[in-house]
């Protein structure tokens, strides 16, 4: 097993992979509202990450995507979690309320969520969820929970609604009602997603800039359940940093860029050109040589629902 150092504030913490080498690391931070909205966010450092702040009352999580660099497609997930002056990762959730443990495996292809008294070894709750069938989000994982299309979002929403019932109910909250409460809080989450008449005041947004491959790319995001918007310039020489397997729709504003895509043509944009693509169908990545405006837009909706 190999070995990854990351480190928070000068506190150490070692990733175990099994990449012979790697070709980046994203960081994330996920987070529920009052209003039933659930939103992940990406960062340039794990210290951001952690220290982004969220309303009072409610949960974060701070997650970690190891990608190899064999192979762009392959990616290890970490669950953060930083608790006095000790930082730990792994590929489950766990929390305890009262007497109780719960833990949520999280992973590409496959969920698992447990219970278990402290005080014994025997689980009260143990089911697996299949997360990938055939390619594709299994139909009876989105029956579980919303079309988030990320694993992290996923992660988090299950344990929110456990965590909120959990401070609600207590240790009266019996195993057998896990499933239930989980879909009620997706049925909940569905009847508050819908999309509102919203006006987008793109100056009032601020730009987030990240280095790529090469140049830089400055990023105004606009964000509903679902939906992200994205207003983007790439200077000229731009180079994305990793490839991309999110179902995209790239609209040219203004230049030239071209997308570069695993096994297959590239496809040139210009001004007034529109490119869109479905989740997990492409490996792809963009080049600009003398920069571009951008919007580019994700959700949902893009999911491959090819069967």
């Amino acid at each position: 097993m190999r070995k990854y150092l990351i480190e928070y504030k000068s506190f150490p913490c070692v990733l175990n992979h099994d990449f012979n080498n790697i070709s980046g690391i994203k960081f994330f931070a996920t987070y529920s509202t009052q209003k039933i909205e659930y939103i992940i966010k990406e960062f340039d450092s794990l210290d951001q990450a952690i220290d982004f702040e969220i309303e009072k009352g409610e949960k974060k999580l701070v997650f970690i995507s190891l990608i190899s660099g064999d192979d762009n497609f392959s990616k290890r997930n970490y669950f953060i979690e930083y608790d006095n002056k000790t930082l730990t990762a792994s590929e489950e959730i766990s929390f305890s309320y009262g007497y109780k443990i719960y833990k949520i495996y999280f992973s590409e292809e496959v969920f698992r969520i447990t219970r278990r008294d402290k005080t014994g070894k025997s689980f009260e709750f143990d089911k697996y969820y299949t997360r990938i069938d055939n390619d594709k989000i299994s139909d009876s994982f989105v029956d579980l929970i919303p079309k988030f299309n990320d694993v992290f979002l996923e992660a988090f929403f299950i344990f929110d609604v456990i965590w909120k019932n959990t401070k609600k109910r207590g240790n009266s909250l019996k195993p057998i009602e896990i499933e239930a409460l989980i879909m009620q809080g997706k049925k909940a989450f569905e009847e508050r997603s819908s999309i509102p008449f919203s006006q987008i005041k793109w100056q009032q947004i601020p730009s987030i800039s990240k280095e790529g491959d090469s140049g830089t790319s400055l990023c105004k995001k606009f964000e509903l359940p679902g939906l992200s918007i994205c207003k983007v310039e790439y200077s000229a020489g731009y180079r994305s940093d990793f490839c991309f397997e999110k179902g995209q729709i790239f609209h040219c504003l203004e230049g030239e860029i071209i997308i570069e895509i695993s096994g297959t043509d590239n496809i040139n944009l210009s001004s007034g050109d529109t490119w869109l693509v479905s989740n997990d169908t492409s490996s792809h990545r963009s080049f600009s040589e003398k920069g571009v405006k951008l919007l580019i837009i994700e959700g949902d909706f893009l999911i491959n629902s090819i069967d």
